[in-house]
């Protein structure tokens, strides 16, 4: 009799876990923005009332290319007194896609939202109070999706400088790579990483966080824990050989 009971506890035990992995694995997905009204389609407002339906003529071809369409939301109140139409462009060749924020009076764009081409959706979340936060995959590989603010400052939504654009996704290294004590070539080397290894990405440093396909650095810079716990810089121009790097296998 014994035998079963604990036969039992160990079956609810093991079931509690599965929950809990399936709970930690939903939150860790779980989109940052979720928690405030869905307006539009990867759009978030702090309020529902800051937001309102577009409901007017088409603006399909206005100021495109030819193989891109606008497709106008609604209108947003980015600030007391300052409203804009917020308009999904879509590039019908190849992509990427983007959000455009355009003053409602003065008609000028106030700030335009790459959508990316990662695998996750790209979403604003507007505060109503000068404020807007985009969530994303920032590059064009999956390097884990990331939160930005943007800050209105006259007529411009401009990006707040954060210390590193946080993304926790796991990495294996390929090649042999070296991790750096700052996000600078001539820094000291923490640690040498054999191919194989995996690694914790932490974050994209902030000159790395818009990376486009037009740069010569192939991967960004990142911050990574080794598996004995040491942090530093993966800096693709100087952390390895020439077939050395990071493939990341999960995102966030």
């Amino acid at each position: 009799m014994k035998s079963i009971l604990l036969a039992c506890l160990a079956a609810f035990a093991l079931m509690g876990s599965a929950t809990s992995l399936a709970q930690s694995g939903a939150d860790k997905n779980r989109s940052p923005f979720s928690e405030y009204p869905l307006v539009a389609p990867e759009v978030f407002a702090y309020e529902r009332e800051l937001f309102t339906q577009y409901k007017g003529p088409s603006v399909s071809r206005l100021k495109v290319q030819e193989f891109e369409e606008r497709r106008r939301l609604g209108i947003v109140a980015v600030a007391p007194k300052i409203s804009a139409y917020v308009d999904r462009i879509d590039n019908t060749v190849h992509g990427p896609s983007f959000l455009e924020v355009t003053d409602l009076k003065a008609g000028t764009l106030l700030g335009r939202f790459d959508l990316g081409l990662g695998a996750g959706p790209a979403e604003l979340l507007f505060s109503g109070h000068g404020n807007v936060y985009l969530h994303h995959v920032p590059t064009s590989v999956c390097f884990g999706s990331a939160t930005r603010k943007f800050v209105l400052v006259g007529k411009r939504l401009v990006e707040t400088h954060q210390a590193i654009t946080y993304l926790n996704a796991e990495a294996d290294v390929y090649g042999d790579i070296k991790v750096l004590a700052a996000p600078d070539n001539s820094a000291p080397v923490v640690a040498s990483l054999q191919e194989g290894t995996r690694v914790l990405v932490l974050g994209i440093a902030p000159d790395s966080v818009a990376l486009g396909p037009n740069r010569d650095q192939a991967l960004p810079t990142l911050l990574i824990r080794t598996p004995l716990g040491l942090t530093g810089w993966y800096v693709p121009s100087r952390s390895g050989s020439e077939r050395g790097g990071l493939s990341i296998t999960t995102c966030n």
